[in-house]
């Protein structure tokens, strides 16, 4: 087997914010033709990201190879990959690890107020749907299980259905509207292949937290901004019945 001698001084892994994260350096030199590359390429810039070898690796030109990542727009954190490689012979997995904009830090004062805000709302679901800027009905849907979804239906600050836990097809009474209609949240899917033959319908690429992680964000900004709590008090409001309980429910109102 052809023998390669592949150095490098890198870290194993980079933790980056979610916005305008400084670029990092590692060297690399080889004996052979080298390269470096990153499992996601549209995130980041790597230069150079390939090089050439020499024999004699003590002869052999270090490069510093310098990699640029952009800013993260989704709420959700990210984590990539970097390999460095020269022929055969993998050297180096580096793990890169890059906040969503979700990520709170409650020490800028701007952030601060704005997270208030939102924990002031009595419920964080009539919040976040509040948080998206799309002109029309939204309709925040959430952990979606056999056509089952939990959400509410807002007209701009307007509640027009509180928040339910039931079939999708409950929602088909909202779509009759000259306004458009928008669903978001991780059943956004689902609600919209029920419903994209209204021509009101219309697709959003905005992700949203699922109903757990936006939980878990507000606790945490609740408990930064205005001191310890009970678990009780940090705990959501809301708590899927199981699917025996919401059976036996819909059975019950339509005996009534």
């Amino acid at each position: 087997m052809k023998w390669v001698d592949l150095r490098y001084r890198a870290e194993d892994s980079y933790s980056l914010p979610w916005e305008s994260p400084e670029a990092f350096s590692f060297l690399v030199k080889s004996t052979d033709p080298w390269t470096v590359r990153s499992y996601n390429p549209d995130w980041c810039t790597i230069t150079p990201a390939e090089g050439t070898g020499n024999p004699v690796i003590n002869e052999a030109e270090t490069y510093t190879v310098t990699v640029q990542y952009g800013d993260n727009a989704q709420l959700d954190d990210r984590v990539d990959t970097l390999e460095i490689k020269s022929d055969y012979w993998v050297g180096k997995l580096i793990t890169v690890y890059q906040k969503g904009n979700a990520y709170l830090d409650v020490k800028d004062d701007e952030q601060s107020q704005a997270w208030q805000e939102v924990i002031n709302e009595k419920d964080f679901i009539h919040a976040l749907a509040k948080a998206v800027d799309l002109d029309g009905i939204v309709i925040p849907v959430f952990d979606a299980r056999r056509r089952q979804v939990y959400g509410c239906v807002m007209d701009g600050d307007n509640v027009i259905c509180d928040d339910f836990c039931r079939d999708v097809s409950v929602l088909e009474k909202y779509m009759d509207t000259e306004k458009n209609v928008y669903f978001v949240g991780d059943g956004k899917t689902l609600c919209y292949n029920t419903y994209k033959g209204y021509s009101n319908v219309k697709p959003n690429s905005i992700e949203l937290p699922c109903i757990a992680q936006g939980a878990c964000l507000l606790a945490k900004a609740e408990y930064e901004l205005n001191g310890a709590k009970t678990h009780f008090d940090l705990s959501p409001s809301y708590l899927r019945l199981s699917q025996a309980e919401r059976e036996m429910k819909e059975k019950m109102e339509a005996q009534q």
